[in-house]
């Protein structure tokens, strides 16, 4: 009987990632020159960075990183193929956020139910 995974974040891990979504938000500004872009890139990743935590412990998953691959390929596209213009203030964009970050965390445990149900089939 394996234990049950703990779903919690450190705190210390959480300003670490804003920190580095500052970063991102630095980055953006200088590559894009567009404020909006900046942050929603900084959210994304901040966003996706956040869901890879919660389940690190499928980090040993192929499942787990393609997954994640491929909600970042959707992100940059999205951002990238978009003409995006955020509410002001920004925080009224939270929800959406947040319901991204469901999003991928809802995924990655979909993912591991069918990887299970794949690998415990007679």
């Amino acid at each position: 009987m394996t234990p049950e995974p703990d779903y919690t974040v450190p705190k210390r891990w959480v300003f670490f990632l804003g920190a580095l979504g500052l970063c991102v938000f630095a980055v953006m500004i200088f590559i894009t020159q567009d404020g909006d872009k900046a942050a929603l890139s900084a959210f994304a990743f901040m966003t996706i960075a956040l869901a890879a935590r919660v389940r690190w412990d499928l980090r040993g998953e192929w499942y787990y990183w393609l997954l994640l691959f491929v909600m970042t390929l959707a992100h940059v596209g999205l951002i990238a193929g978009t003409k995006i213009e955020l509410p002001s203030p920004t925080i009224q964009f939270a929800p959406f956020v947040v319901i991204d970050f469901a999003a991928i965390v809802f995924a990655i445990f979909g993912a591991e139910r069918a990887a299970n149900s794949f690998r415990h089939r007679d």
